[in-house]
This record gives structure tokens, sequence and C-alpha cells, in this order.
């Protein structure tokens, strides 16, 4: 939530079968490689918008891109393997890996996957967390670990900003009427928390109830529109999840 939004890549790097590495060591030599290339590309494209931007300095494409290569490159990955079951790589590992990185603008998703040297495709996407939320992306990308790490990350990565849960703002018996009656109200939602886009529950509805202590807990989440100004502590992410 704090580190991607939808300028940035959602990659699956691939290997072919001769170029598959025979051990997991060898994938994260790979991996760290490319992202190595990825950071030269990046300087050396910094250089080029920079260069554009004396000749025509009001261009806001250049600006937008400076602005997003001068940023600290940041990425998260996590590495998937399987095993051939039939053929002549019958029990022979290949790899692939999921990986989230900061895009850089203009054909970046085309020089990303050029960047791969290792597979027929990469299959580089820009990252849209309305659409596959991040919470979800990150599960995907850690949901079959190999080796000691489930997903490695740089060390730029920023740590999300979390409201305070409990507020006294809403008593138990108004959470069991949201969870009763307003479990898909999508307006509802909206009108309570100006500025913000409804996106769904971490639960279903019908999981909410806690048996032991009789009370409801709801996690609703909301994303920030992009035409609000940004409020409260300085450097807060633009997309949040408010807890109820």
């Amino acid at each position: 939530n704090a580190n991607f939004d939808e300028s940035d890549l959602l990659m699956h790097p691939t290997y072919t079968p001769a170029e598959a590495p025979l051990t997991e060591e060898e994938a994260r030599r790979d991996m760290v490689n490319y992202l190595r290339r990825v950071k030269a590309h990046r300087e050396k494209r910094l250089k080029q918008v920079t260069e554009e931007l004396r000749k025509t300095p009001d261009d806001p494409e250049r600006k937008a891109q400076k602005k997003k290569l001068s940023a600290p490159f940041r990425y998260a990955y996590g590495i998937e393997v399987v095993a051939y079951k039939s053929g002549p790589l019958q029990g022979r590992l290949n790899f692939h890996f999921h990986l989230f990185m900061t895009g850089w603008g203009g054909r970046d998703r085309d020089e990303a996957e050029r960047l791969w040297k290792k597979g027929i495709r990469a299959n580089c996407d820009r990252f849209r967390p309305k659409l596959w939320g991040p919470e979800a992306a990150a599960r995907y990308i850690a949901k079959a670990p190999v080796g000691s790490r489930r997903f490695s990350c740089s060390k730029h990565m920023a740590k999300p900003i979390s409201e305070e849960p409990r507020d006294g703002a809403v008593t138990p018996l108004e959470v069991e009427r949201m969870v009763k009656r307003h479990s898909e109200d999508r307006a509802y939602w909206e009108r309570r928390h100006k500025g913000y886009e409804f996106l769904g529950f971490e639960k279903p509805p019908r999981e909410c109830y806690n048996e032991y202590n009789g009370f409801y807990y709801l996690t609703v989440k909301l994303y920030k529109r992009d035409s609000v100004p940004k409020t409260g502590k300085r450097g807060k992410p633009r997309n949040q999840k408010k807890r109820v």
C-alpha cells in the first residue's frame, strides 16, 4: 500500500527450459543481476531525461518521468518453482518470479521485459491496485515460497502509517448495524468516509461475528481518490485501509 501505485510495475519473469537454473541460488542470482540492469538503465534514462528537459523545460511528461526516476528504486519479489512431470525434462525444476518494482514512465514495460534475458516472456504490466488489491497481490507473490525466505525486497521500502483502530467513534451496536444493513452499500460507505472509494470487505459479513465475546468486527477497504488533497500526517500514503 505504501510503496507501489498505478505508475509502478508488476512483472512475472519466466525461463525457457534451456535457460532454467538447476538451483534456487542460481535463480536468485539471475534476479539480482536483472535488478542491477534495471537500476543501471534507470540511471542512464535519468541522464537522458535531464538533458531533454534542458531543451524543453516545460514538458510535463518529462518532468513527471524525472521525478519518478529520481525517487529510490524499490522492488519486492517472490520465487515459485515447478517440476516437469513428463517428457525429456521430467523431474527437473523450473523457476519463475513475481516481481513488484518502481516504474519509470515512457516505455518502461517494454524496456523491463527486454532487460530480462533468460526467458521467452516476462509479462510486465502496470500495477492496478484497485483492480487487484495490494494485499491480494502480496499474497500471490508469496503463495508458494521456496527456500528459507518467502520473498525478498529492497532496503528503501516505506512502512505504512496505520490509523488508530479504536477511536470510540463507533459503538458495538453501530458496527452490528453496519454488518447487517450496509455490508454491500457502496453509497453508505462513501458518504460516511468523504473522499474515499469503497472497494469491499476483508471478510464476508457472515464471518464478522465473534461468538466468544458476542461482538462484530468489520474491516472495510477504501481507497483515497486521487483528486482529493492529502490530509493528516506528512508522508501519509494515498491508498489507505480504514478499520472500523
